[in-house]
């Protein structure tokens, strides 16, 4: 499934607001080298998308595959955050990285991201707006 397809089928998405991310996504270079992550992707089964509250702010949450890359370091995380008049931004959580053993999560308003490392322990973070880089990005918890 293409990211665009992926922004048009997903439910509970007001139609400007899917244009919004729609125009977004047409702004990243070489967009369609992109599909979404599919379970068979990753060493354990998980979310891959989700649609709603990021720690304060609103929008779509998704894991990516660059299609043509071979190796282990072709998947990104990808947010679109929701802006006034019908605008999103993107911002980039993880590009181009090994992350077959990562696992999202929601709990409640929030993403969580778990590292699952060779001996079975976990790093966890949370997607969240970082303000002393002015980014969005995943931090530790």
């Amino acid at each position: 499934m293409s990211v665009n397809e992926l922004i048009k089928e997903w439910p509970f998405i007001e139609e400007e607001k899917r244009k919004g991310m729609l125009q977004a996504w047409s702004r990243v270079p070489n967009n369609y080298d992109y599909r979404v992550a599919q379970k068979a992707d990753f060493e354990h089964s998980f979310m891959m998308s989700d649609y709603g509250e990021l720690a304060g702010a609103f929008g779509l949450v998704t894991l990516i595959v660059k299609k043509a890359a071979t190796g282990t370091n072709r998947m990104s995380l990808i947010i679109f955050v929701e802006r006034p008049r019908n605008r999103s931004d993107i911002y980039w959580i993880y590009r181009d990285m090994d992350l077959s053993k990562y696992q999202m999560s929601r709990a409640s308003g929030d993403i969580f991201v778990d590292e699952i490392h060779e001996d079975e322990s976990k790093s966890v973070c949370e997607i969240r707006w970082d303000k002393k880089e002015r980014t969005w990005a995943c931090r530790g918890l």
